[in-house]
């Protein structure tokens, strides 16, 4: 039996680390292939938001029958299946490769393991996985584009106009980097352009007016992203431009949302 096979048809079970270690390096070769933004033809499609160790919901999300799936990033640290989450949603993508798009999120990331708890879980489990788990994350890609509808984990990176331009530079997680600000920065209806974050160094908000005019030049309509957590699990802003979707259940009971796409109309679904 493949070792996804084996994965998905019990995703709860502990994967040996030998079984765990061919999934991460088949992982690497598929995920090596994309590019730092992928561009999908107009299809009927699931967004996910953050799922963080939540496997029911990614599995729940997986058994809608749309024509591919969107997961906007951070997949572990938090949740009580951080390890056999990010194993399902690998697995799938070796199953059916273009079935499925696994963009990063800030949490996919070494400095966010070492304080949220995937570190920890790794090393219990697999003490010699954990840098392989990185170069995992280091080769998802940021971005997701279907017809005129943006998809990222974050938000829109202060001085980057065409997002285009990103496919020439190098992958760089640096503060104030394009590709670390798509990974964290937030909107916010209280301002006008780009203002420094609460979440730290390198990190914007961003208005209505910089996103309008980010979607213009990029030739979209709307961006849907994660990275909040809303009560509600989704939350409309900027007269419906920028739909923030959550996917988790691990915050005070929050109902798992996801988007559901078909020619550009965007509904929101539970999970």
């Amino acid at each position: 039996m493949e070792v996804e096979d084996m994965v998905l048809e019990n995703p709860f079970r502990i994967i040996p680390e030998n079984n765990m270690r061919e999934l991460l390096e088949r992982a690497i070769e598929v995920l090596s292939k994309e590019p730092v933004i992928v561009d999908l033809e107009p299809k009927k499609a699931l967004v996910v938001g953050d799922t963080h160790g939540d496997i029911e919901s990614s599995i729940n999300a997986l058994r809608n029958p749309v024509d591919i799936f969107i997961f906007l990033g951070d997949y572990v640290d938090r949740g009580e299946y951080q390890i056999e989450n990010i194993a399902y949603l690998l697995a799938y993508k070796l199953k059916y490769p273009d079935r499925i798009v696994l963009l990063r999120g800030n949490h996919e990331t070494e400095e966010m393991n070492l304080f949220y708890g995937f570190y920890m879980e790794v090393m219990l489990r697999y003490r010699g996985l954990f840098d392989l788990f990185q170069e995992v994350f280091s080769k998802l890609p940021f971005i997701a584009r279907m017809g005129r509808i943006l998809m990222m984990h974050g938000g829109i990176p202060k001085g980057l106009d065409d997002l285009s331009s990103l496919k020439e530079m190098r992958v760089n997680l640096s503060p104030e980097s394009p590709f670390f600000q798509i990974l964290w920065n937030d909107p916010s209806e209280l301002i006008s352009g780009f203002s420094s974050s609460p979440r730290g160094e390198g990190i914007y908000l961003f208005g209505e007016d910089a996103l309008e005019d980010f979607l213009k030049k990029n030739n979209a309509d709307v961006l849907l992203r994660s990275h909040e957590f809303f009560p509600e699990g989704f939350r409309r802003m900027f007269s419906g431009k920028l739909i923030s979707v959550f996917s988790c259940r691990f915050y005070g009971g929050t109902p798992a949302a996801a988007l559901l796409t078909e020619k550009d109309i965007i509904k929101v679904t539970l999970i």
